[in-house]
């Protein structure tokens, strides 16, 4: 599946990039993370 794309909403802000290639490098190769921070809204 190269080039695929996952979004995953909902994150604790104190998410990091490590934890999350903790959890989905399981699953396959974890090339990139982007954590986009929160807009504010709510």
């Amino acid at each position: 599946m190269q080039g695929s794309k996952l979004y995953v909403g909902n994150l604790d802000y104190s998410a990091t990039n490590e934890q999350l290639e903790e959890l989905f490098s399981k699953y396959g190769k974890v090339s990139q993370i982007d954590i986009i921070p929160g807009k504010g809204f709510g």
